[in-house]
């Protein structure tokens, strides 16, 4: 018999011994029934024995192995325990990687959806109530997240104009902070409202002033400026690989229903070609502005 190996009568008698044994522990409101054992040896002469339980909460039931040690000194964490809204973390799961951004983001998704008023017509799913289920969507292809990009979730894109909105694996994306940014007051700054004798063009906090002169007294043009800065800004992210061709196209057809531009050809006819080297260099001058602070920001967080 090998060293430090039990007799396999020994083994036989404990697995008997615990099997069915009942446990009532701090993190857990009701008793806990051992429903399986197993044993590891971590080295010739230490053996771990692992209990298994089952549980559940109103959401779902799971079978979890802990450490029978653990388990006398009661210190088990209890997985499926919810949280002040409704969260909790879930089975865990060792092939799936998370780090501080991650969960914390996890957890502002519910925190923001049940005490900020501007959210009050936005949920989370049930799904995103577990934590390692919201850790599996975001290592995956559907999610377009990339650790060494400087990014952010966006429930809005795929749900443009839903009244009620909510926050799931197949309304979410993430795309760079800064176009999220950029589409946070997209909306607010388009529309069928503009003034008469001028418009700002916002671009990375910075803005160029177009006044009727450069539209040549065709204010009709004013709503295609803004198209166009918008749409050179995707061409930026699109041409970089930092949004999906699926998101690429929501929102070029956003861009088209908000500004209301649907025949560019027609604009691009009478759009002074001077009011258009002045909007590209611009544009130019602000993008070079933000992805030397994209590379910078994203460099640290490679570090960190």
């Amino acid at each position: 018999m090998p060293l430090g190996k039990s007799p396999p009568n020994k083994r036989k008698n404990l697995r008997k011994e615990l099997m069915g044994k009942v446990f009532n522990l701090k993190n857990f409101d009701e008793p806990l029934t051992v429903i399986g054992v197993k044993f590891r040896y971590v080295y010739k002469w230490k053996r771990v024995v692992y209990v298994k339980f089952r549980y559940s909460n109103k959401y779902e039931t799971i079978e979890a192995w802990y450490g029978y040690n653990e388990v006398l000194r009661d210190h088990v964490e209890n997985y499926l325990k919810l949280g002040k809204w409704g969260q909790y973390r879930g089975k865990p799961n060792s092939k799936l990687k998370s780090n501080a951004y991650i969960h914390n983001l996890w957890r502002h998704i519910h925190e923001r959806c049940h005490s900020n008023k501007v959210y009050e017509n936005v949920t989370v799913c049930k799904e995103w109530l577990n934590y390692y289920k919201f850790l599996e969507w975001v290592w995956s292809n559907k999610s377009n997240y990339n650790p060494d990009e400087y990014q952010q979730i966006d429930k809005d894109i795929l749900q443009w104009n839903s009244e009620y909105k909510v926050y799931s694996p197949e309304t979410c994306i993430f795309i760079p902070t800064y176009l999220n940014k950029y589409l946070s007051g997209f909306s607010k700054r388009t529309g069928n409202k503009y003034n008469k004798w001028y418009i700002y063009l916002l671009l990375n906090n910075n803005y160029l002033l177009i006044n009727k002169g450069d539209v040549k007294y065709n204010t009709s043009l004013f709503p295609y400026c803004r198209y166009y800065l918008f749409d050179r800004l995707l061409e930026y992210y699109y041409n970089d690989y930092k949004i999906t061709t699926k998101i690429y196209n929501m929102l070029k057809i956003i861009n088209q229903n908000t500004c209301m531009i649907y025949n560019t050809k027609e604009y691009k006819n009478i759009f002074p070609i001077e009011l258009k080297h002045k909007i590209d260099s611009f544009i130019n001058n602000e993008l070079d502005k933000l992805k030397l602070r994209e590379n910078k920001i994203s460099s640290e967080t490679r570090v960190l």
